[in-house]
């Protein structure tokens, strides 16, 4: 399977069609943005009626609408409801997906990329991967550490998508700094990339330029990948995590690394998780956040001064309906039933949405939209 020429842009629809999208009724069902230390990370979902009328199914010829988008460092990418992919921002190792390494401040069309199903974002800008429909991974962009999965690893990177090797039944990904994993239909991880810190948990320190399998995970149901660190949430309800341990982010009340899974101490009860490098969290079955790792500008949210490190989960105080959970640098976000987002850490560049620039050791609304 090679990438096919470029898709034609969204801004080049048919003046038509156009008017009629106009009159059709595209709601927004969710938009989270949560704006990293490090860049911005937003998660958006949207749902509408086609012109076929047939709820969620795309059919050519619908409007076009954004339905994710991953941030990284210095460029950014979003899924589009036809499937395909769109990229825009740095794009000096290829990230941009379009056969160049030129810049873009509009979004351009990734390469061949008709049936995509996800995608994730890198933590360092150089690496972008999106899973298709037929459990494929594809990644472009940097290649200095094997990270882009296809047996190969050298300084010149993709700059359009190649195929992730022997990966053929994948429902999700996850990308960091220099390695990336996957998750497939049998409920394994397999990771790809750097290995110098053990991230690819395959126990070794081995970096591999083609899928290796993380042992003893048989039952995953999520996995969260940033910077050096990954965790995975099983069917049981817990969280296990493997790479660096220096600020404690395993969650295994030690300091040590590990270049394997080790469970998270105390978590059962886990429906989601994020991991952010330095600290990670999970919200449980009760709808309560639990975080751990770094605390160094008050990430963990639970108000302590000092802000003290936390080798093992603590739990955010005053959030008992959360839905979902964002990890971002040194801050981090949380989704509740109401449909509000609370924000905790740092905040030097107003990460935290509520009007300051002030950092918090505990929750704070954000402003309303």
């Amino acid at each position: 399977m090679e990438p096919t020429p470029n898709a034609p842009l969204l801004n080049q629809q048919k003046t038509g069609r156009a008017a009629k999208a106009k009159r059709r009724n595209i709601s927004i069902a969710l938009a989270i943005v949560v704006v990293t230390a490090m860049g911005i990370t937003a998660v958006v979902a949207a749902s509408g009626e086609n012109k076929s009328g047939r709820s969620g199914a795309y059919v050519s010829g619908d409007p076009l609408a954004w339905t994710a988008v991953g941030a990284g460092l210095k460029s950014s990418c979003g899924l589009v409801n036809s499937g395909q992919v769109k990229c825009w921002g740095d794009n000096r190792y290829g990230q941009l997906g379009n056969g160049t390494t030129n810049s873009s401040s509009t979004a351009v069309f990734v390469s061949g990329i008709t049936t995509a199903s996800s995608i994730s974002r890198s933590a360092n800008g150089g690496q972008r991967c999106a899973s298709l429909r037929d459990g494929t991974v594809w990644c472009w962009g940097d290649n200095s550490y094997g990270q882009l999965g296809n047996g190969t690893k050298n300084t010149s990177a993709s700059t359009s998508p190649v195929h992730v090797s022997g990966i053929t039944t994948a429902t999700s990904i996850g990308i960091g700094g220099r390695q990336a994993c996957a998750l497939l239909t049998d409920s394994t991880i397999w990771c790809w990339g750097d290995n110098t810190y053990g991230q690819l948990g395959n126990k070794t320190n081995t970096g591999s330029t083609i899928p290796v399998q993380v042992p003893d995970i048989t039952t995953a149901t999520s996995i969260s990948v940033s910077g050096r660190n990954a965790c995975a949430s099983l069917r049981d309800g817990t969280v296990w995590c493997w790479g660096p341990n220096t600020n404690g982010q395993l969650g295994n009340r030690t300091n040590t690394d590990s270049n394997f899974p080790v469970q998270v101490s105390g978590i059962t009860t886990a429906t989601s998780i994020s991991v952010s490098g330095a600290h990670n969290c999970a919200v449980l079955t009760d709808s309560t956040i639990w975080c751990w790792g770094d605390n160094t500008y008050g990430q963990l949210g639970v108000n302590t001064s000092p802000n003290t490190t936390s080798t093992s989960p603590v739990q955010v105080p005053g959030i008992t309906t959360a839905s979902s959970i964002s990890a971002g640098g040194a801050h981090t976000c949380g989704l509740l039933t109401d449909s509000t987002i609370w924000c905790w850490g740092l905040n030097s560049s107003g990460q935290l949405g509520d009007g300051t620039s002030i950092s918090k050791n505990s929750p704070v609304s954000v402003q309303s939209p």
